[in-house]
């Protein structure tokens, strides 16, 4: 548990400061060719939006992802969990999320990004948001803390930043925009920059 005189509450959530800031990360394929991806590592749990923009999407993810669909034909890959949840199929031999695909040079990608992109929708606001929060993490009860996943420094794609950053990363400063809004951003910079 991070030290709780190093968080700020944003919004009823508290914010493992120290830990984001620490954090250097973008998504690229090509990181993905010989190391870890996060589509391979973990259980996707989606709710009914999330579930609601990945069908809207399969048509053209399954052209990516054929076990997805092919031809038209569409599988299930949705498993209900618990009611109101529920988790994505995984490929049989890799355990990969089953809207995951390798491209020809053996990149990991997206199906549902890659849909999103044909039709030019944020493919952040169109993936389920557990996938857009990675490699950050939010802990459920009643004090929700937003911080980083455990193993994140494992991935190819993870790196600490060196010094003492006075703002958060780019590509980490977008993930909590895209999750939680320009004004929950806007005001956890701001405590940064007073922490500073």
């Amino acid at each position: 548990m991070p030290n709780a005189e190093s968080m700020v509450e944003i919004d009823g959530i508290l914010v493992d400061v120290p830990a984001l800031m620490k954090l250097k990360h973008y998504c690229d394929p090509m990181l993905c060719r010989n190391g870890r991806y996060c589509c391979a590592q973990y259980e996707i749990t989606l709710d009914k939006n999330d579930m609601k923009r990945a069908v809207g999407l399969m048509p053209d993810a399954a052209k990516f992802a054929p076990d997805v669909g092919e031809g038209g034909e569409f599988e299930n890959p949705f498993e209900k969990v618990e009611p109101g949840r529920w988790a994505l199929d995984c490929h049989s031999e890799s355990g990969a999320c089953a809207f995951s695909f390798k491209d020809k040079k053996g990149c990991g990608w997206c199906s549902l990004h890659a849909a999103a992109l044909e039709h030019d929708l944020d493919p952040y606001e169109q993936k389920p948001e557990v996938c857009t929060l990675w490699p950050l993490a939010l802990s459920e009860g009643d004090d929700p803390v937003l911080s980083v996943q455990d193993d994140v420094y494992s991935f190819p794609c993870a790196w600490k930043r060196r010094g003492a950053p006075k703002t958060l990363y780019p590509d980490i400063a977008a993930n909590v925009q895209a999750i939680f809004g320009k004004e929950f951003r806007e005001k956890l910079e701001q405590a940064i920059a007073a922490q500073s």
